[in-house]
Parts: C-alpha cells; structure tokens; sequence
C-alpha cells in the first residue's frame, strides 16, 4: 500500500476521540496448536497485555493521533492495569474510578496458535461494575467535556445503560445546534434479545461483525447492511441516508455504506501470526480516518490496511504504519 494522499473532506480543528466501553488485562499465552480436551500441551512464550474492545481500538487510534481518551470503568488499585495504560500513552482522565480494594480487573487468557495464527479467548468477567448512565451523563455529558470531543465511540455492551448514555450525547449535540461528536457504536457480541435495533437511532456510525450479521440471519454482508439500514429508519422513523454501516467480513474483506453503493474493499494477503485484537484494531483505524478527513472509501482501505498490518506481526503496539499519512 503507498502512501495515502488527499481525499479528505475540508476540516476545522478537530476535537478528541473518545471511546467508552472495557479495558482489562490480557494473559498471552502462545503454543504451536491448540490442545485437545483433557491433555497437557507447553506454553512457549506468554505475556501480559492491555485488552479490552475499546482498550485495543485506543492503543491502535493512539499510534495515529494523541487526541485518543478513554471512558472506562477503571480500579484505581490495580498497579498493573495502571502501568499497561501508562506504556500504551492513553489518557483515562474521563474513567469512572472504582476505589475498592477488592474490585477486581477483567483478565482474559488467550491462547494464540502459532501454527494457524488463530487465537481463542476466555474471559473472566470478575466484579468490575459497569459504567452507568448517571455516571457517565455526570462525567462526559457537559460542555466543557464534549465541546472537546470530536468522536464519541461505544462498546456494545452495558445495554441497561448504553442508550441513556447515547440519547444523552445526541440530545447535548442538539440542544447546542452540533453535528459533534460523531457518534459510533459497535455491534460485535452475540445476544437473544433485540436490543441493538434500539440503538441504531443514536447512531451515525456502526460497526456490525460478521458474527453478529449471521447470528441475525444475514447471509451476507450486503443483506446485513441493507437490514440494519432498514433497523435505523424504523427505529429513528426517518431515512437512514446519513448512517454510515461498516461490516467486515473475514477473508473477503470489508464491506460499507454511506450514502451511495455497497463499497467492498478486499482483504490484504498477509502471513497471519496473531489475530488477537485485529477486529479492534480496524474500528480504531477507521476512525481515526474518518475523524481524520479521510472520505468513506479510503478510510475503509485504510483500516483494513491497518489491520492487516497487525495480523502480520505480534500484538498492537509499533504497528508498521509508513504509508499512511497522519
């Protein structure tokens, strides 16, 4: 990929990027395949890491610009999340700190296989209280906070407190006569109950994975983006003409709207050694680009690049981003 010139669209002085949702540690471990059940199988690297969707897309935004914040619920006594935070250079100054000793950080072990560069993640969950509505509302949802925000991304996750949080910045953007923050939700976890569809309103950006599109019963990507369009207007009782979808699709690449044609850009051939975190390193490049200036095509190709990159070489820190403009 050379290097990305022009197509942007004209910008003033951009506000921050702020993505709320989960930050946990990650417990690396890499063997040459994955074991069978009830046997024994060596360990020949392991490590620990910064994880969490958000976390992950930060760490990635991060390389591209400084302008990246973090709301996350955060307990002020984990030195080692702290340190992990600290090296990957995030600012948590909007966090909702969590001052009990005995709350516990989220920690997910990760088996990376060597040979297929597949990984398989088991999370624990542990007593970390989600952000609430009221928390955030009281946190973000002010002038001398969002003035300074640009792009406003959430997790999907926390769905009791996740439409509050999102009503609450469209209804601060209008009240001020705003079209900022944009605002972004991902659409990643699989759930039995219809709760995205509400969201879809609050939204001017949404990121859908394959997982969720199939588990909806969107054969494909075109059908899933053309449903989810259709979510929007029922839900938002307007057009969806001014929602952007973005689907990525496994090994055929990516797909998304704007406001024309389906736009499909083909996934980079790459030697994979770790898709860890390579799905959250596309929403984060692809929202620096769209933040960026960069038109829908390009910003597609962009992430898509990016996360190829990742897949490419060990975890998410000193990605190879020559080429790419900043």
């Amino acid at each position: 990929m050379g290097a990305i010139e022009g197509q942007k669209t004209a910008l003033v002085e951009k506000g921050n990027i702020l993505l709320v949702g989960l930050c946990c540690i990650d417990e690396v471990n890499i063997v040459k395949k994955y074991p069978n059940e009830d046997s024994e199988t060596r360990i020949f690297e392991k490590y620990l890491t910064l994880g969490g969707n958000v976390a992950n897309s930060a760490v990635v935004a991060r390389q591209l610009t400084s302008q990246v914040q973090v709301c996350a619920s955060l307990p002020i006594a984990n030195p080692q999340l702290t340190a992990l935070l600290d090296a990957a250079k995030i600012d948590t100054t909007l966090s909702i700190p969590r001052t009990d000793p005995k709350t516990e950080v989220p920690v997910s072990t990760c088996i990376l296989n060597e040979t297929a560069g597949s990984r398989t993640v088991f999370h624990y969950r542990g007593n970390l209280p989600e952000i609430e509505a009221d928390e955030f509302v009281r946190r973000v949802v002010k002038d001398e906070v969002l003035s300074k925000v640009g792009w406003i991304h959430f997790e999907g996750r926390n769905f009791d407190h996740l439409e509050t949080m999102m009503q609450k910045v469209r209804e601060w953007r209008h009240g001020n006569s705003r079209q900022e923050p944009v605002i972004s939700v991902e659409f990643e976890k699989i759930r039995d109950f219809n709760y995205f569809e509400r969201l879809t309103q609050h939204a001017d950006v949404i990121f859908m994975s394959k997982d969720f599109a199939k588990n909806k019963g969107w054969g494909d990507a075109g059908a899933a983006i053309e449903a989810l369009k259709k979510e929007h207007a029922k839900a938002a009782s307007s057009d969806a003409s001014n929602l952007k979808v973005i689907c990525p699709w496994g090994e055929q690449g990516v797909y998304g709207q704007a406001n024309g044609d389906i736009i499909h850009v083909p996934a980079e051939k790459v030697n994979v050694v770790d898709s860890l975190g390579a799905g959250d390193c596309f929403i984060g490049a692809c929202i620096w680009a769209l933040w960026n200036g960069y038109e829908f095509p390009k910003a597609l190709e962009i992430a898509n690049h990016v996360a190829a990159t990742k897949c490419a070489q060990r975890g998410l820190q000193n990605l190879n981003l020559k080429g790419i403009k900043i």
